[in-house]
């Protein structure tokens, strides 16, 4: 049999919260580190964060969902989505003061966002301003 005399390997994680994403890159490097241990070897980890998670704080996403629920119905709004592990440098100001991150479907079928299929719909635009002129509405009377 022939060894190799090294072997790469690559990969990504992603984590909803930061202590999460500490303990992958520790028990990566306390595994790696034990296996080769194990079988005389050795073994380097460039474990390398980058990005933050996106959390959303609770308060601005009651009143998101609110104003959303006002603009197009609470039938059409849907505000028990299930986290996304999707990279957004929309977290970085989310930690640094509350909000909360939104999407706005645009009703049609096909690829997604970011995909070379993806068709826009120009339809759902008045629905997003009417989204946000009843967010600054609320947001004033409080």
């Amino acid at each position: 049999n022939v060894m190799p005399s090294e072997i790469r390997i690559g990969g990504t994680s992603r984590s909803f919260t930061k202590e999460v994403r500490n303990l992958i890159e520790r028990r990566m490097k306390e595994l790696a580190n034990g296996l080769a241990q194990t079988y005389g070897c050795t073994a380097q980890v460039d474990y390398n964060q980058f990005g933050t998670p996106l959390v959303n704080h609770d308060e601005q996403t009651s009143r998101a969902i609110k104003a959303a629920e006002l603009t197009v119905g609470k039938e059409n709004v849907d505000g028990n989505m299930k986290p996304l592990t999707a990279g957004e440098d929309f977290a970085y100001f989310l930690e640094e003061k509350p909000g909360a991150y939104m999407n706005i479907g645009n009703g049609m079928d096909g690829g997604s966002l970011h995909s070379s299929t993806y068709i826009f719909n120009d339809e759902c635009i008045p629905f997003g301003v009417g989204y946000w002129i009843s967010l600054v509405q609320q947001e004033l009377k409080a």
